[in-house]
């Protein structure tokens, strides 16, 4: 999935903050799942279910620059009984790996906070 790194996203010397590779993914999560057949208010916005974010981790290897174009990757890494593992991968214009992140999201009763098991739509919508 392609996407552009803004001036806002960057520091004086035109490279984005760190921080911010956490915002780029989560765009690309957004898209990702949507083009997996999850609506946006499926995930993000259900009475039944939370999917807070439990765990992330980034590694940065060569600098994303604000005003270019790269390419994102987003895949499932592996599910647990209640959590999707998501890796991501962000290429610039040579298809260098710029940084890779990973997310793990559990999925939660909207109530009572108790873990649930991944919705099996959900599961099967983002299973290869």
């Amino acid at each position: 999935m392609p996407f552009f790194a803004h001036f806002y996203e960057s520091d004086p010397g035109v490279i984005v903050v760190f921080v911010n590779y956490y915002k780029i993914a989560h765009r690309l999560f957004e898209q990702f799942i949507q083009s997996k057949g999850i609506k946006w208010e499926e995930w993000f916005n259900t009475p039944i279910f939370i999917v807070p974010l439990v765990h992330s981790e980034a590694d940065y290897k060569v600098p994303l620059f604000a005003g270019k174009s790269y390419v994102g990757k987003v895949w499932v890494e592996k599910f647990g009984d209640s959590s999707v593992q998501f890796s991501y991968q962000l290429l610039n214009e040579d298809n260098q790996t710029c940084a890779t992140i990973q997310t793990v999201h559990v999925f939660a009763d909207s109530k009572t906070h108790k873990k649930l098991q991944v919705p099996e739509n959900i599961r099967k919508a983002l299973s290869p």
